[in-house]
């Protein structure tokens, strides 16, 4: 594992077993509610590893180990702090090395933090995508988006470097879920349309060309794609948060997602990366904590480089607009969980 990327190092474990019916791709959701998906289980840190840690979690394969960043420490201090997960997804080796801000978003504006989302490793480079934040008092929660765009990990700096902004705050998530094939880096992200409720959309560029913004695509429906952003055409319906993944067992390809303030965990599957999509299926229900009647999942992400075929791994935060004081961090620390894929999954 390359020195560079030494980070901190944590651990889970959990199960789960999901079933269900089979059902084709393009037949409508079942219109009888399903039974009550199943818990997910929290999964408990390996002792002596820092337990402090909240919200995104991304990985990507990566000498050995998979590279990890998180949105934030659980007391605010670590913005943008960093991991190396190394072993089985279910039977891991930890040891806390340390954690430092892996973006640095100066050049974009003194006061202007980037928050990491998904990671890629295209062509010999490794890129992470993230979301420009300012501070502005006027803007709900007192933050503003900048946009979104991309980074690229220098091995000297030990950071992601030279931020590109490649889409504005009033686009569509690009970033929160990614995946490459040979040619092309596949960017998805959704957007709010109305109340508690948004839509898919994803873009892509050629594996060589991700900072630059004119090479992007964006799919317009029927297997088409075009070259301007406002001609971007949902996917599918879901949250602003996507995360997607190709499952080999099954020769899927998987987006999962949580709507919009739920408890849930949804997944569709599809052909290609542009679909045609299956139906949304519920298949679990977020651990959240009693002690907070308004906490919500959040960030659902798939973590392909720690799963097996026929297997999920994925991790979800724990989202709060008014999270009770004293609560305790083990209430609020992002979950990960392994389950086999859902045989109701198309």
């Amino acid at each position: 594992m390359p020195a560079e990327l030494e980070m901190f190092a944590t651990s889970m474990l959990c199960g789960l077993v999901v079933s269900g019916c089979a059902i084709d791709l393009d037949e409508p959701p079942l219109s009888e509610p399903a039974p009550s998906p199943p818990r997910l289980e929290i999964c408990t840190p390996l002792p002596d590893v820092a337990p402090d840690y909240a919200g995104r979690l991304d990985s990507i394969a990566e000498g050995g180990g998979v590279l990890v960043t998180t949105g934030s420490s659980l007391d605010g201090a670590m913005p943008n702090a960093g991991y190396i997960v190394t072993g089985d997804a279910c039977d891991l080796g930890a040891r806390e090395v340390r954690s430092r801000p892996l973006l640095d978003g100066t050049e974009l504006g003194a006061d202007v933090v980037l928050q990491p989302q998904a990671l890629v490793r295209a062509g010999s480079a490794l890129y992470s995508f993230f979301e420009a934040q300012r501070p502005n008092e006027a803007e709900p929660f007192g933050i503003e988006s900048v946009g979104r765009g991309v980074a690229t990990w220098d091995g000297g700096a030990e950071q992601f470097i030279d931020p590109v902004l490649l889409w504005t705050g009033d686009r569509p998530s690009f970033g929160t879920g990614v995946l490459a094939d040979e040619t092309y880096v596949y960017a998805y992200g959704g957007r709010n349309e109305g109340f508690l409720s948004g839509n898919a959309y994803v873009a892509r560029a050629p594996l060589d060309r991700l900072t630059a913004a004119g090479a992007w695509e964006y799919w317009s429906g029927g297997g088409n794609w075009s070259t301007l952003a406002d001609e971007a055409w949902p996917l599918f319906e879901a949250s602003g948060v996507v995360s997607v993944a190709f499952e080999p067992g099954t020769e899927r390809f998987i987006a999962a997602y949580s709507t919009p303030l739920s408890s849930e965990i949804t997944l569709r599957s599809g052909l290609g990366p542009d679909g045609p999509w299956s139906g949304p299926h519920v298949v679990a229900t977020c651990n959240l904590p009693a002690s907070d009647p308004g906490a919500f999942c959040a960030d659902v992400v798939l973590h392909p480089a720690l799963a097996y075929p026929g297997e999920l791994v994925l991790t979800h935060g724990v989202g709060s607009f008014d999270r009770p004081e004293g609560t305790a961090p083990e209430e609020i620390r992002a979950r990960l969980a392994t389950f086999p894929v859902p045989s109701s999954l198309p």
